[in-house]
């Protein structure tokens, strides 16, 4: 039952992932360039700019799928399938995708950005670590050791979004990639 009320949450989310994706090439762009052009300042506003924006126009579309959550997720059920009980499993984690998709959209462009700087060792890192050691280790934690299933999983993919964007945030902050030679 996780699995299928699984199915229309990472569908939504996979929507939204690729607005941040779409984002965050952007903001790659654009700071690469104005990197390129040798103003730094610019790079560092363009992708600050573009991690915000993301995060307000994820957000807005985490709201949005939050309430109409209720006729959305209907539409992954089968015809002539009571999918009562796979709608209610699958609400219990809208709330977390919707406050999820602005700080995984952030986390995203923040990441692009560094890669359009030049910077490629710390998104990979972070992504890794957050993927991997964090993510995995608190699925596990969170869905099986304290019994929480499929709201547990998606605490611990906000988890990491949270972390990632925190950590990528201080190393685009910090600006030690304004200095990179390319």
């Amino acid at each position: 039952m996780a699995m299928a009320a699984n199915q229309p949450i990472l569908t939504l989310e996979s929507v939204a992932f690729l607005g941040a994706e779409g984002l965050g090439v952007a903001a790659a762009t654009v700071v690469g360039q104005c990197f390129g052009r040798g103003r730094p300042e610019d790079a560092r506003r363009a992708g600050a700019f573009a991690a915000l924006a993301s995060a307000v126009v994820l957000g807005a579309f985490g709201l949005l799928t939050w309430a109409t959550g209720q006729w959305t997720v209907p539409l992954f059920v089968a015809p002539g399938e009571d999918g009562s009980a796979l709608m209610a499993l699958a609400a219990l984690t809208l709330p977390i995708l919707a406050l999820e998709q602005p700080i995984m959209a952030a986390a995203m462009v923040l990441g692009h950005a560094l890669r359009g700087a030049g910077d490629t060792r710390s998104p990979v890192v972070t992504a890794v670590v957050g993927g991997l050691v964090l993510r995995l280790s608190c699925s596990w934690l969170f869905a099986v050791t304290w019994g929480w299933g499929l709201r547990g999983i998606w605490l611990a993919t906000a988890l990491d979004w949270f972390v990632r964007t925190l950590i990528l945030g201080a190393i685009f902050a910090r600006g030690r990639w304004q200095s990179l030679k390319l």
